[in-house]
């Protein structure tokens, strides 16, 4: 009777908690104050009042419109998109009509607010709304964002504690600081991992994988559907695989070959990785004895053709303009890499 083996894993590929202090950026911000603004809306190169600070509204708390009794941070800015009727992220078209005025543009961009929440571990939302004003870190107080929310409050951002008032002049123009700030807060796209059984492994038509895809914490479920015993199944991180193209020179194969290898790999390593093998006795080998040790290609039954370094056709030390052998670690730079016929 076969025996089924279901086993879970969680992909250790997790990226590490190093603290929210460590964030910094243009789109992030130790201090985030409600007050009162004059003018309301200051244009480029004009200074502004900012008075009456208070703690800043939230609304991660489902209750928006409740003051939480603290203005640190960290606090960042995400880029969402230019706003537009169907992604308008609960910012009515009256909302946009004096953006649209200040930035020149109907192409008004949309940020998402967030707070730091050290008991959740995790950034959490706190509001939409657009930015009005941007001051660069050339300015007395560093880079400071004048953002106006969902629900009509505004709030400065800044890295510099204040107690109820400061001046400060939107030094940046618009223009200017927004694409400084949508390039610092555009999340970068997420890293994603192929699972894969390592290579070798007994019974390896029993087992499936599911997703071969995946992000960081994301749960992969490894089956065995085979008749054996597993003891235990373990997730590693590997290297890279990288590839190095070797070209076909002079000689009658159809196109540059490429040698797949891992940065640290000796040549003898690199030819036993998977991706190197085959199953038809055709593509990479090598040949070793006490006079000639040579990396070839086969691309067909008949014939192979020396890998050569720096135009010599073997591998053998001493011999030649390049002593590498076997066991040298694959450096793709300082040497030239090519074909030639077999000696």
């Amino acid at each position: 009777m076969t025996r089924k083996k279901l086993i879970s894993l969680l992909v250790l590929l997790m990226m590490a908690v190093t603290g929210a202090w460590a964030q910094s950026g243009e789109n992030f911000f130790q201090y985030c104050y409600d007050c009162q603004r004059s003018p309301a809306y200051p244009t480029v190169l004009s200074s502004a009042t900012l008075s009456g600070f208070t703690y800043p509204y939230v609304s991660y708390n489902n209750d928006p419109g409740i003051q939480i009794n603290t203005c640190a941070g960290p606090w960042k800015l995400e880029y969402m998109g230019i706003w537009s009727s169907t992604d308008n992220y609960g910012i009515n078209s009256d909302d946009v009509e004096f953006l649209e005025y200040i930035y020149g543009s109907t192409d008004v961009p949309i940020f998402r607010l967030y707070q730091w929440n050290p008991t959740a571990n995790e950034y959490q939302h706190a509001a939409y709304g657009v930015v009005c004003a941007y001051a660069n870190v050339n300015n007395v107080v560093d880079h400071t964002v004048l953002f106006v929310a969902d629900g009509h409050w505004g709030c400065v951002l800044t890295n510099k504690e204040h107690s109820s008032s400061m001046n400060v002049t939107f030094d940046e123009d618009l223009a200017t600081g927004l694409t400084t700030l949508i390039t610092a807060a555009t999340p970068s796209a997420p890293v994603t991992y192929t699972v894969s059984l390592k290579g070798g492994t007994t019974d390896a038509a029993n087992w499936t994988i599911s997703p071969t895809e995946a992000a960081a914490s994301t749960q992969v479920t490894a089956t065995y559907s085979g008749t054996k015993h597993v003891k235990s199944v373990k997730a590693v991180k590997k290297a890279p695989v990288l590839s190095l193209t070797i070209s076909k020179g002079s000689t009658e194969l159809s196109s540059d070959k490429i040698l797949y290898y891992v940065a640290g790999d000796t040549y003898r390593q690199a030819l036993a990785r998977t991706e190197n093998q085959s199953t038809d006795g055709l593509g990479w080998g090598c040949w070793e004895s006490s006079s000639l040790t040579t990396v070839y290609f086969k691309e067909d039954s008949n014939t192979a053709w020396d890998m050569a370094i720096d135009g010599d056709s073997n591998f053998a030390s001493g011999k030649g303009s390049c002593a590498i052998t076997l066991d040298t670690e694959i450096d793709p730079t300082g040497y030239t890499f090519q074909f030639v016929s077999a000696q």
